[in-house]
Formats: structure tokens, C-alpha cells, sequence
């Protein structure tokens, strides 16, 4: 079995676990917090997400794509001192966001528990070397980990958060499952390299910020269509409106955590054929586009069939109004799928990040417009049918942009 092969099956194992646990954890939550602590967790770990986006600075792409051209010895080592070294100045910049969260977000207002937690969650997950093992081809392990922190949060939760320090204790289980991760992780890194990689250099991380940066706009970008969504939400709504779009969202985004585990797999593989010349290139994109398509629609099929029997008994009862927003939400997996074959296996393997940050700037400022509106006239569901929307115009103008290029280069 190839080592392409046994990668995917391991990481959807894990991946298949990593999705359940997350959603056997919400009925335990919706019945034991109020809808006002059940929506702050939720926009608590939405901005996490988000946060860590910005620690992580598009390494999980760049720093993937360098080792996946180098896999071992002293250039390894480089570029972790690199790229760790960079993620701490990252660290240090991104804790304004901690005055920025306690004064000018509505959902935190006198909330600064849920604060300092969303800072450590991010952080935390960010700091994560998920780029050494992704490069390296080593994920086996990596999905083990994050699926051993997972089973850590789920068990700590049902187990410990209960009475009338539930909120407190679940705050304490979310930041120590992502230290787990971390702590773990990063060991096994410097287990596996020279001991020269085990320092931190700041000018070397300076330098390595400015390699990523523009894979960094990209991602930061793009994140404003959908990591920000909900964050974004949180400022025109009540908090019991974030946790109804918020449930949807949290469903639609395990059923998308498939196509980003096997992007994981493919991306470090294909840039690894292009800068070998593989021949087979072309085949394996075009395998890969008609896999991640196929994939994006049945997950849209799966959750429209099953959301009306499953969301009552995920949040007990409380949040039914999430089932019209999961049947809508749907649509962007088959959209997410097809986009993130189209940009990272075509455009960004072909060196394009200029062209795809055009793209992704133009629909992170249109979908902060057209969100507004939407939000203002239909609430939370106008923000549903904005992302679903833009996340097909990107598709679809990615697919014609690759289209017309191929073409140019025949005629």
C-alpha cells in the first residue's frame, strides 16, 4: 500500500473520530449551560479559530511546501528554527487582541474568562508544528495526538464540568486538551530532528515571516468569508442567535474537516511531484479534483438527510431552528471542496499566490458588504446564504481562470 494510501486511511480514522466526539460533546453541553453560556463558548472557540490562523501565518502551507522539497537533514532544521521562531513573534503582536475583545466586542462584554480562554485555545493551537508533519509525510502520528486531545476535552467535560463551577472547569478542559497537543507534538518534532533546530532566532523568524507573508494574506483573507463569519455576526445579534448559527456552523464544519484532512495529504504530495517533474502531475490533480467534487457533494447529501433527526438530539431540544441552517450551509461543502483543490493543488503547487490573493481579496471585502446587508434584512439565516454564495462564485471563477490558462498555454 502506498505511503499516499495508508496516509489518507489514518487520518480519516482519526479524522472520523475527531468529528464524533466534538458532536457527542454538544448534547452534554446545550443541557448543561443556559443558551447564554452555550453561545459564548461557542464564539469563544469560533474566535480561537481565528486567532489561530493568525499564530499558524500560512506555515501549515509554506513551511509544509519547504519541507516537503527538503525531508531531512540540515535544511529541515533551518527552516523549524525558522518557523517556530516566527510563530513567538506572531505570539507577542496578537495579544492586543485581548484589550481589543474586553472593549469592542459585544459578546465579551464583562466576559473576561472566556477572553483569556480564547486567547490560550488559539495560541495553543497555533504553536502546533501540524507544517513538520504534513511535510514530512508523517501525519499518522499527528492524527493520533489531536485525536488523544480530543478524547481528553470530551471525557474532562462530561466527567468534571458539572454544577456551579461547570463554565469555569469547561474554560480549564479546552485550554489543557490544546496544551496536550502541543506540548506532545512539538516534542515528538525535536525528537525526530538535530538538535540544532531546538533554538529560537529572531531575526531568522523575521526573515521567515516575510517568505509566508503572502500566503499568510491569503489565508487571513480568505478567512474573512469564513472563519470570521460568525465573529462577524457576533456584533449585529443576540448571543442566543451566535449559538443557533453557531450549532449549524460547528456540523457543517466537522463534515468539512474531511476535505482538509485530505488536502493535508495531497498538497505536500503534489508539490513534491512538480518540483520532481513527475509526469504523472496532470493525472493526479485531475483524480484529485474529481475525488474532492464527489466527496464535497455526498457530505451535502448526507447532512440534508439526516440534519432533521439529529439536531434535536444534539442540542436537546434547544436549538431546532439550526436544522433550516444546516440544509442551507450544506451547499458550501461541495463548494469548499472544489475551491481548495482548485487553489492549493493548481494554482498555489504552480506558484500562483499573487493571482489567488486577488481573488480571495476581492470576496473577503465583497462578503463583509454583502453579509451586512444580508445580516441587517434576514438575520442569521442572510449570513448562511451569504457564505454558501460566495464560497460557489469563488469556485467557479477559480474553475474558469484554471480553464482559460490551460488553453492559453495550447493555443
Amino acid at each position: 500500500m502506498s505511503l499516499i494510501l495508508k496516509n489518507i486511511i489514518a487520518l480519516y480514522g482519526v479524522q472520523l473520530i475527531r468529528m464524533i466526539l466534538p458532536l457527542l460533546m454538544l448534547p452534554i453541553l446545550t443541557s448543561r449551560f443556559s443558551e447564554h453560556d452555550f453561545g459564548l463558548y461557542i464564539y469563544t472557540i469560533s474566535i480561537a479559530m481565528w486567532l489561530s490562523l493568525l499564530v499558524e501565518f500560512g506555515f501549515n502551507i509554506s513551511a509544509t511546501k519547504m519541507i516537503s522539497q527538503q525531508r531531512e537533514g540540515e535544511e529541515v532544521s533551518s527552516i523549524i528554527v525558522k518557523t517556530q521562531s516566527a510563530k513567538i513573534i506572531v505570539c507577542f503582536f496578537v495579544t492586543i487582541l485581548i484589550p481589543i475583545s474586553y472593549f469592542f466586542i459585544p459578546v465579551f462584554e464583562n466576559e473576561p474568562s472566556w477572553i483569556l480562554t480564547m486567547f490560550l485555545v488559539g495560541v495553543f493551537t497555533g504553536m502546533i508544528p501540524q507544517y513538520y508533519f504534513q511535510g514530512t509525510e508523517d501525519l499518522k502520528g499527528f492524527g493520533f495526538i489531536e485525536c488523544a486531545s480530543g478524547a481528553l476535552l470530551f471525557f474532562s467535560v462530561y466527567f468534571f464540568a458539572k454544577g456551579d463551577a461547570a463554565t469555569e472547569i469547561l474554560m480549564l478542559c479546552l485550554v489543557l486538551s490544546r496544551l496536550f497537543s502541543l506540548t506532545v507534538l512539538t516534542t515528538q518534532m525535536y525528537l525526530k530532528v538535530k538538535e540544532s533546530a531546538k533554538k529560537v532566532n529572531i531575526l531568522l523568524g523575521i526573515e521567515q515571516l516575510k517568505a509566508g507573508l503572502s500566503i499568510f494574506y491569503f489565508q487571513l483573507i480568505a478567512s474573512f468569508y469564513t472563519i470570521f463569519n460568525i465573529i462577524f455576526l457576533g456584533f449585529f445579534v443576540p448571543v442566543l442567535h451566535v449559538a443557533i448559527y453557531g450549532a449549524a456552523e460547528r456540523i457543517i464544519r466537522s463534515g468539512l474537516g474531511f476535505i482538509s484532512q485530505a488536502s493535508n495529504v495531497m498538497f505536500p504530495r503534489i508539490n513534491s511531484l512538480k518540483s520532481n517533474g513527475n509526469v504523472d502531475l496532470k493525472k493526479v490533480k485531475l483524480i484529485t479534483l474529481f475525488s474532492f467534487t464527489t466527496l464535497g457533494f455526498l457530505g451535502c447529501f448526507l447532512i440534508n438527510s439526516l440534519s432533521f433527526l439529529v439536531i434535536p438530539w444534539l442540542f436537546s431540544g434547544k436549538y431546532d431552528q439550526s436544522i433550516e441552517l444546516v440544509n442551507i450551509m450544506a451547499w458550501v461543502i461541495p463548494a469548499i471542496a472544489l475551491s481548495n483543490v482548485l487553489a492549493f493543488q493548481y494554482l498555489l503547487v504552480d506558484g500562483l499566490e499573487r493571482t489567488l490573493n486577488k481573488v480571495v481579496t476581492f470576496a473577503g471585502v465583497l462578503n463583509l458588504f454583502v453579509a451586512y446587508a444580508m445580516i441587517e434584512t434576514y438575520g442569521y439565516i442572510g449570513m448562511a446564504f451569504t457564505w454558501v454564495l460566495l464560497e460557489w462564485g469563488i469556485s467557479i471563477f477559480l474553475g474558469c481562470l484554471i480553464y482559460y490558462r490551460h488553453h492559453s498555454k495550447l493555443n
